[in-house]
């Protein structure tokens, strides 16, 4: 054995010698950096060794692999030990490459052929118990990765490691009672996190005790040997044999990016040709001896960690996917309007019915909010839904059909079919013998239900008889409309009209008083009204300081009234009890800032809780007696706008002032208040603007939560009525925010596309609050834009809106104000034909967002499928279809591979945008998706719905998936390297995947293929221009072939040119400016084959870019090619 070698067994062996128990690992990798010392390293492989290689053996299930992956992670360590920033913190450090190299080698062994040697890799045995035991410190080393890093850095030595506090408190240079403070609040935040997993503080415990009960044995020897013994080679620069898989994961869990290690490092460390992993073998424990043990059997019987259950902080599960929710779905709908609840006489259970949202009637659990049943509604407006007087049945009107549903078991028990049209109001009499079905041919049916026959019919002579009310003794029935001021009494027993009460307004809700004396009306605008049942006469009106009463209900022993109005300026909602024998206000119930209306009421039948269903489709229950909400603490409506800060640590999100949200602590953090239409972060994540609909447009300090500055429009000057900023969007420097939205013209008469609301953008300089440019689409968007986004290269802004009778638009502004985009407008506005579907209520507004290469543009819109664009020529790459109707989101990974769309069929599809295939299906909000974002770092996308929720889906697996390997022959590379140059770009798309997934063959080829775009010669440019203006026809054309060939490097001289040129030279100059600014051929190809380097994004790739760059500046090409280069760069830097 040579000297050095068995120098380095004696550190090896040495582990517990002074020198190393004595020194900080800060002091060690300080050494080693600065000296190459081997024996710190050997050090700091004895102390973190073990928890590094327990990581690698959780995530991987070979052995070998694992130890690739400890190898990788250690070299990392020596290829970086003098950029990490704090040494003292080295337990953490490593615990995070680890599981980032640990995870890559598992993705890399999922790639690897079939055909590859395997037979050195013995799997670590995972039977039932460890299998879960394994699970278990996954789901640990997963939420430590997601600590704040003073927490992390003292969790992973404490209790990953064994370390005592003291120890850890004198590595870290602190105080032991702060290290004391700081392990508390990150056992908190994992005690939170872990039991959204369906793993309890107890299990943490035991995984944490389990944990540092391992000791610090574990890593086999040689395996030790040859990691320290490569590390040192590689920190002196010289050979150092390491096999071929650690090389490639060398970086991937630290900063640098997959496959941008240098050329001539890959040689240096290949040259000694000795493969480490195969030295490790050696040392292998005992057959049967294997090196995880976990004694599963600590974990409490009741406390199951197989296949654990998600669930939310009200104990509720999550939905498949999902790893977290804010707010909560108990007594909410999926948005629209909740107008009828139903409790049961038991007071058990709840029924309420919604229109324009999820379109469903469902049964809850009264004491909780918990949802028992649900059954298809009606999307449009009816009150086609009745509880029988004992509260066992309910009836739906579906149609022509009344169904009847038990429900305990919410089971069909028995239907009625009506053959005189659709059913839009029930009503069981008092007694439960009766049915009253009203119908939209101004009749209503009295059924029979022992015999199940009409016993009688009533005509109403009303359009449409939704609102249907017996007496308490079930002998006079009222009938009437919610557009009907006319509300008609009829005798249940003869079938005739016994009397009529005429309302000045439409009566939108009516109810008689216990004692069936009174009958209480609400009105479309103004006051509730008393009227007497028996002479039809008002008694008296309940003024409230608002005019829209919207709902109303007796209290049981009708002592009192209450009624929900609407405040028309702040849209505020306000539920009052009234002392119906006297007029006056009795309280108002706790609103806690609800808006919207309160469009139905009922009280229990003890009297002791008052329910509302809301216009935003939550239920909200109060003690009628106090005043005091018992709803459930969540949300308190849709959560209509989403954005996540660029450093990926802050959420807003509104449903109903801006609230700001840590994504690390998972917690609230502040709110913005004010309802805002829109809003984004600046690209420095310190500042958010946000538009509302009362010509306001708010920028607002995030970190401080306080009003920065506000711009207004005087809309009296601009003759306008009023300005509503709906859209938002920061321009990518900063320095410019765009706003779009509705304008309402003050002249009388005057109508734009069918409205006096003018779609108009308009452009603010952000340091001063000037306006710098306005732009009007009167005649591209009907009513509100969707959208305003600017373009990565911030070159273009693109607005998006609806348009009547027609799948959407879309508006491109070129913000230099030089380039006229109307054709790249015209191209995309192309596959947007006329829409085939009629809208009741909600209209879909189209949203676009650009891929973060610019290169693409995806839209939602009224049809299924989701349309994706080339920017470059404005034709559609691809149709993403496979939603169930109109969609309602777009969003782009910060790759841009993938992309996420919802729907209004209440799902969220994952898309691989290279292939146009789908790759997952979410489900969970209830309602529609109204919002969609992902995480920087791919790990999370985040949607908000019209359920009052937010939803964090983990999509890792989805957004890092490999990208598959091709083997292509010369002949179909050539004929894909031919559709690279195709206008058809749908079928151009479909070469770009197979070219990128073939990068040994595809890189050298693009490297000969394509050229640097070359500059053009000055003179010869200068005679071309000459030549444009010469006498000679021949030479004239001449010259315009030769300007055209030359490409985009001659543009600025023919724009220069035409200035002053004749008619005829000034139309050439006119014809080539067209001609350059539409991409075809040889030019088109280069640009696409760029697109495939970037996608491929290795060494070689980024080479060929870096040739391609250094073309004529003012070329497509070079423009592509160094953007392509730099956005490597930064993607390289972020890792």
């Amino acid at each position: 054995m040579s000297a050095p070698l068995s120098s380095l067994l004696g550190h090896v062996r040495g582990l517990d010698s002074a020198r190393g128990a004595s020194a900080t690992d800060a002091e060690l990798l300080s050494g080693f950096a600065a000296h190459c010392d081997e024996a710190a390293f050997t050090t700091l492989v004895q102390r973190h060794g073990p928890m590094v290689l327990r990581v690698c053996r959780r995530v991987l299930r070979h052995e070998q692999d694992a130890e690739d992956a400890f190898q990788a992670t250690f070299l990392t360590l020596a290829r970086r030990a003098a950029a990490v920033r704090k040494g003292e913190a080295l337990a953490s450090w490593l615990h995070g490459v680890a599981c980032r190299t640990a995870a890559s080698a598992r993705r890399a062994a999922a790639r690897r052929r079939a055909h590859e040697e395997r037979a050195r890799l013995a799997p670590v045995t995972a039977p039932g118990e460890e299998f879960a035991w394994r699970e278990v410190q996954s789901a640990l080393d997963e939420e430590v990765q997601r600590l704040p890093e003073k927490y992390r850095a003292v969790f992973v030595p404490c209790c990953l490691e064994g370390e005592s506090r003291a120890e850890v408190a004198r590595q870290l240079g602190e105080k032991e009672g702060t290290v004391s403070s700081r392990l508390a609040e990150a056992r908190n935040l994992l005690r939170r996190r872990l039991a959204r997993r369906g793993i309890t503080l107890s299990a943490l415990l035991t995984a944490v005790a389990v944990t540092q009960g391992t000791g610090r044995g574990g890593v086999p020897a040689a395996l030790a040997r040859s990691t320290v013994r490569a590390a040192g080679m590689l920190a002196r620069g010289a050979s150092a044999g390491v096999s071929h898989r650690v090389l490639t994961l060398i970086g991937r869990g630290g900063v640098n990016r997959p496959g941008l290690v240098t050329g001539a490092l890959v040689l240096t460390l290949l040259a000694a040709g000795l493969v480490v992993g195969a030295a490790t073998t050696a040392d292998q424990p005992p057959a049967g001896d294997s090196p995880v043990r976990s004694p599963v059997a600590a974990l409490a019987p009741e406390e199951p960690v197989r296949n654990p259950e998600r669930t939310d902080r009200h104990g509720d599960p999550l939905p498949e996917g999902a790893v977290a929710r804010i707010g909560t779905q108990r007594f909410r709908h999926g948005g629209g309007s909740v107008n009828r609840v139903l409790p049961t006489p038991d007071g058990k259970m709840l029924v309420s019915k919604n229109y324009y949202g999820d379109a469903s009637v469902l049964v809850w659990e009264l004491a909780t909010g918990r949802l028992l049943h649900q059954f298809p509604g009606h999307y449009k407006e009816n009150r086609a839904v009745a509880l029988s007087p004992d509260g066992k049945t309910l009836a739906l009107g579906q149609d022509k059909v009344i169904r009847f549903y038990d429900l305990t078991s919410g089971k069909e028990v028995r239907n009625l079919s009506s053959s005189i049209g659709g059913t839009d109001g029930l009503a069981f009499s008092p007694d439960g013998k009766v049915l009253a079905s009203g119908h939209g041919c101004n009749t209503v049916l009295l059924w029979d239900l022992a015999g199940g026959k009409v016993q009688s019919q009533l005509q109403a002579e009303q359009n449409q008889v939704s609102n249907l009310v017996f007496s308490p003794d079930g002998k006079t029935l009222a009938t009437g409309d919610t557009i009907d001021t006319l509300i008609r009494l009829f005798d249940v027993a003869t079938g005739k009209e016994r009397q009529q009460i005429r309302c000045a307004v439409f009566a939108r809700e009516f109810a008689f008083s216990p004692d069936g004396k009174t009958l209480a009306v609400g009105a479309q605008e103004g006051a509730a009204s008393l009227w007497d049942v028996t002479t039809g006469k008002p008694i008296r009106e309940l003024h409230s300081p608002n005019k829209y009463v919207r709902s109303l209900a007796w209290s049981p022993d009708g002592k009192s009234l209450a009624t929900g109005d609407l405040d028309d300026e702040t849209q505020v909602v306000a539920v009052r009890l009234w002392d119906p024998a006297t007029g006056k206000e009795l309280r108002q119930m706790q609103m806690n800032g609800a808006v919207g209306m309160a469009e139905s009421l009922a009280f229990t039948a003890d009297g002791k809780t008052l329910i509302c269903g809301g216009s935003h489709g939550v239920i909200r229950l109060w003690d009628p007696a106090t005043g005091a909400e018992k709803s459930p603490t969540g949300l308190p409506g849709p959560v209509r706008h989403m954005a996540v800060s660029p450093d990926g640590k802050t959420l807003a999100f509104s449903a109903r002032d801006i609230t700001l949200w840590d994504l690390t602590a998972e917690r609230e953090i502040g709110t913005l208040p004010g309802h805002h239409w829109s809003f984004t972060f600046a690209p420095d994540g310190k500042t958010l603007a946000g538009g509302n609909d009362m010509n306001g447009l708010n920028v607002w300090d995030v970190t401080g939560r306080r009003l920065l500055s506000q711009v207004k429009v005087d809309p009296q000057k601009e003759n306008l009525k009023w300005v509503a900023f709906d859209c938002v969007a920061f321009s990518p420097d900063g320095k410019v925010i765009a706003t779009a939205g509705r304008e309402l013209n003050e002249t009388a008469g005057r109508e734009l596309n069918g409205s006096d609301r003018y779609p108009v953008v308009r452009l603010w300089e952000t340091a001063t609050g000037r306006q710098i440019r306005e732009h009007c689409y009167k005649d591209e968007i009907y009513d509100m834009p969707g959208s305003v986004a600017f373009s990565p290269d911030g070159t273009l802004l693109v607005t998006s809106g609806a348009v009547l009778e027609r799948d959407g638009a879309v508006c491109v502004l070129d913000m230099s104000g030089a380039q006229d985009q109307s054709r790249l407008q015209q191209m995309i506005n192309r596959s947007l034909g006329k829409t085939k579907r009629r809208f009741i209520g909600q209209i879909p507004e189209p949203r676009v967002a650009f891929s973060p290469d610019g290169r693409l543009l995806a839209m939602n819109r009224s049809e299924e499928g989701i349309p994706v664009w080339e920017m470059a020529t404005g034709r559609e790459r691809c149709l993403l279809r496979g939603h169930d109707g109109p969609t309602s989101a777009v969003a782009f990974s910060a790759d841009g591979r993938t992309l996420a769309s919802a729907g209004w069929d209440h799902t969220i599809r994952v898309w691989n945008v290279e292939t146009a295939t789908e790759l997952k299906r979410l489900k969970g909000h209830r309602g529609q998706v109204n919002a969609l974002v992902f995480t920087p770092d791919g790990r999370r996308l985040i949607s908000a719905g019209n359920d009052s929720t937010v939803l964090f889906w983990d999509v890792l697996d989805l957004t890092r998936r490999p990208r598959p390997a091709l083997r292509l022959g010369p002949s179909e590379w050539d004929a894909l390297w031919a559709d690279l140059a195709a206008t058809d770009a749908g079928k151009a798309h479909a070469a770009l995947a197979r070219l990128t997934a073939a990068p040994a063959v595809t890189v050298p080829a693009v490297r000969e293929r394509v050229r640097p775009a070359p500059e053009p010669d000055v003179r010869l440019l200068a005679q071309l221009v000459r030549d444009l203006n010469s006498e000679e026809f021949a030479a004239r054309e001449k010259a315009s072939q030769e300007l055209g060939r030359l490409g985009e490097s001659v543009e600025a001289a023919v724009k220069s040119a035409r200035k002053g040129a004749s008619p005829e030279a000034a139309r050439r100059c006119d014809e080539l400016l067209t001609k350059l600014a539409v991409l075809s051929g040889d030019r088109l190809r280069g640009v696409r084959a760029v697109e495939v380097l970037e996608r491929i994004g290795t060494p070689e790739a980024v080479t060929v870019l870096e040739s391609l760059a250094r073309g004529a500046p003012q070329a497509r090409l070079t423009r592509d090619a160094r953007a392509a280069r730099d956005r490597l760069a930064r993607s390289a830097g972020d890792r």
